[in-house]
């Protein structure tokens, strides 16, 4: 087979492949964000807002585009881009691996027949399991580097740097450190989901199906959402960057249910969940008629121009050998 017929018979799948990784380096600057609110870090702290309806004051964080033209002054365009090659490696890594576990359950899930549907939705759950627990190792390295924004290190800004920091801080485990909430959040996504979209479909409407499945992952998510969080900050704790140590940490977490109930006594289980309309949910006190936040630790607020840490240091280390070679 030819090069040219290989192509023409897989053109479907190559378009496919070119539309979700051009998503993905797309909304990239906005996922990097978002991880890096969800590990608990904020630049700016909140200030005092009044809500439209009900008037009442409450603590506002910077929304997402505030916080991407921050990150953008400090490292610049393409640094908003940070930890884009590992993310494509995990997304096609998990995409892959989950088609062809799923490819072993050839079912037709548009059939209203609940055997049908459980065979289907529990296949789909081993398929989310596989393809995760495969792709999660690069998942870690993909948080990690993007936490690196905080602390400006570059550990993590090659794939041997990255392997070799994981082994020396956590050994193997490291390299799987908040699976668990990570498959307890993939499996509710599809459960949920697949649950709600087959009642609506087989016992009220089939029409709007894109619009049935938008409502099916928005129920899903608000039950999920929560062991994610978990997932990106077990991923990052204890590890040697900034951001994964107090006091950006709460602390270092023995497990990931100390994580889970650590952030949902200080009212966290839910950050980084909005991106636009954003309130400080964490411990305040009010005096007054003002409210400002308690115990919890905002910036460092990196100057403009800073650039990346490691490509900074070589630079400056270049033009002190210049330097030095002209004084000889």
């Amino acid at each position: 087979m030819t090069p040219k017929t290989w192509v023409k018979e897989h053109e479907s799948e190559i378009k496919a492949f070119a539309i979700r990784n051009a998503v993905t380096i797309a909304s990239h600057p906005f996922e990097y964000a978002k991880v890096l609110m969800q590990l608990g870090y904020e630049p700016y702290p909140p200030t005092e807002a009044t809500s439209l309806i009900f008037r009442t004051k409450y603590l506002a964080l910077p929304n997402v585009l505030s916080y991407l033209k921050y990150m953008k002054s400090v490292d610049g365009f393409f640094g908003c881009f940070r930890g884009l090659l590992p993310r494509l490696c995990e997304s096609n890594a998990y995409y892959f691996t989950y088609t062809k576990c799923s490819e072993y359950c050839p079912l037709d899930r548009t059939v209203d027949d609940v055997k049908v549907f459980a065979k289907a939705l529990s296949w789909d759950c081993v398929s989310v399991t596989v393809g995760t627990t495969i792709s999660y190792p690069i998942h870690v390295i993909v948080v990690r580097s993007m936490a690196q924004f905080v602390g400006r290190e570059c550990k993590y800004d090659s794939l041997f740097g990255s392997i070799a920091d994981i082994y020396k801080s956590d050994g193997l485990f490291g390299f799987f450190k908040g699976l668990f909430p990570r498959l307890i959040s993939e499996i509710l996504n599809v459960v949920i989901a697949g649950t709600c979209v087959f009642l609506v479909t087989k016992y009220i409407t089939k029409e709007n199906p894109q619009i049935t499945n938008l409502a099916g992952g928005f129920v899903a998510n608000s039950f999920s959402y929560q062991f994610h969080l978990v997932s990106k900050n077990m991923a990052a704790n204890t590890c040697s960057l900034l951001l994964g140590n107090p006091p950006h940490a709460y602390k270092h977490y023995p497990s990931w249910y100390d994580c889970w109930v650590t952030l949902r006594r200080e009212g966290q289980i839910g950050r980084g969940s909005s991106m636009i309309a954003r309130h400080f949910t964490g411990p305040a006190i009010r005096t007054g008629d003002r409210i400002a936040p308690l115990n919890y630790t905002f910036g460092p607020i990196h100057p403009p121009g800073l650039g990346g840490s490691c490509y900074e240091s070589i630079r400056v280390m270049l033009k002190e050998c210049s330097a030095n070679l002209k004084i000889q």
